[in-house]
């Protein structure tokens, strides 16, 4: 039987023609703590991203857009539900899925 998640998070741009921001918060769902994640400050991985074989639900990832009239960035954060350890994820150094055909 899966259990609920420790922690949850979510994440949101605020966009103007000329600045973006991206907005996290990471909430301990056993106790109600709610905190503003730096994400600029997190690890970023440096390759895969796969960890040993674990319970389904384990790990989540958020992905989010910044745009501004001059630029747009795309960020994704993998948090692990029973932790809260988060990390961005450097979509340059992970593999990609091709559909077959």
């Amino acid at each position: 039987m899966q259990t609920a998640p420790n922690f949850e998070f979510d994440c949101a741009a605020s966009d103007t023609a000329t600045a973006s921001q991206l907005h996290c918060v990471r909430t301990d769902t056993r106790n109600g703590e709610v905190l503003i994640v730096d994400y600029m400050k997190l690890p970023i991985s440096n390759g895969p991203t796969a960890t040993g074989a674990a319970t389904p639900g384990r790990f989540t990832t958020a992905c989010e857009s910044t745009s501004t009239d001059q630029r747009a960035d795309f960020y994704c954060i993998r948090m692990n539900t029973e932790t809260g350890e988060m990390m961005l994820i450097n979509l340059l150094k992970v593999g990609s899925l091709s559909p077959k055909t």
